[in-house]
């Protein structure tokens, strides 16, 4: 309920309601702002919290850094520990797919572009938990990665933890059949990712199986011969062209067989 309470809350800071409500709804009920007492009324009809008392101690106890903007607070950890033991992963994941739906219900999402990128989070817990490279802090501690679906807008989407350090190709697989069952998949017209993503044989299952054109980056690494080499046929037959409004940049474009399929490949 929490979670819910706290994303919706989220939500509704980065879309600028808030501040929308605060000039709307001008003056004081007793102690309270009167677009404090209208926004606790719309939080009570997006989450499961019934009584609007019970969201207003939440929002007290949880959400102190959102509401007080003179003197931020972050929750104490006590708090954050109490709020995680309340949460459960089937919660979290109904609010995350109707989240998406009605993102997708009302139009608020742009995904010609689409674009997944993988972050390491650190974990300080106590539990037996995966290592990882952490990038910031250059070393391998416990952690897990997080896969966002972005539009072409930045507006995160959707998202998966890891914890199985399946890596970016398998979850580029895992998010689009989730995002499939939820919305479908007509809408993402070319998908984004890096070369963690690298991969012939997904790149196969996002033409044949998924019908989707993709960007990535061509890994011409040790382990990548046979992309070097034709890369350096290219460089030698191919007419480069100049790049406008950079000086010493020229470009072509080619096909690069990987796998026994040929791609259009920008050098």
């Amino acid at each position: 309920h929490n979670a819910g309470l706290f994303l919706v809350y989220a939500l509704i800071i980065t879309t600028g309601l808030k501040e929308l409500f605060e000039k709307l709804f001008v003056g004081r009920i007793r102690n309270w702002r009167k677009s404090s007492v209208v926004l606790l009324h719309l939080l009570s009809e997006f989450t499961f919290v019934g009584r609007i008392y019970k969201i207003n101690k939440n929002t007290c106890k949880f959400l102190y850094y959102f509401f007080n903007k003179v003197n931020k607070t972050n929750p104490l950890k006590d708090e954050v520990y109490e709020l995680q033991k309340r949460v459960d992963d089937n919660l979290g994941q109904r609010f995350k797919e109707a989240l998406l739906k009605y993102y997708y219900d009302n139009n608020f999402l742009d995904l010609s572009l689409t674009f997944i990128d993988g972050h390491v989070i650190a974990y300080f817990g106590k539990e037996a938990f995966q290592k990882l490279k952490h990038g910031t802090r250059d070393k391998i501690i416990k952690s897990l990665e997080v896969f966002n679906f972005s539009d072409k807008n930045g507006r995160i989407f959707y998202f998966k933890a890891d914890h199985d350090v399946m890596g970016m190709q398998k979850n580029i697989e895992n998010l689009l059949g989730e995002v499939k069952q939820i919305i479908g998949l007509d809408k993402i017209r070319i998908l984004v990712f890096d070369r963690g993503g690298y991969c012939g044989e997904l790149f196969k299952k996002l033409k044949d199986k998924y019908k989707i054109n993709f960007i990535t980056l061509a890994i011409q690494g040790d382990g990548e011969k046979s992309i070097k080499e034709q890369i350096g046929k290219i460089r030698k037959k191919a007419k480069f062209r100049k790049l406008k409004g950079v000086e010493d940049k020229k470009y072509t474009t080619a096909k690069l067989n990987i796998d026994g399929k040929k791609y259009r490949a920008l050098l």
